[in-house]
């Protein structure tokens, strides 16, 4: 997986994971969601999202 498909799925599931936030805490305490929360969770979604897609990472061949 190259670096661009790797970014795209990253922020992808950033903004999904902090729209799901928002959605759950305005359906909890029937307000907006503070905007360093929603943050936080998409930030906190991406450490472990680009570390799984690290693992699907090309390798370049080896030329002699």
């Amino acid at each position: 997986m190259s670096i661009w498909a790797r970014i795209a799925v990253t922020v992808i599931l950033m903004v999904l994971f902090s729209f799901l936030a928002g959605v759950l805490w305005s359906s909890m305490f029937s307000t907006q969601i503070p905007s360093y929360i929603s943050g936080f969770v998409g930030g906190i979604v991406a450490i472990p999202v680009w570390e799984i897609l690290e693992k699907f990472k090309t390798k370049p061949d080896k030329k002699m």
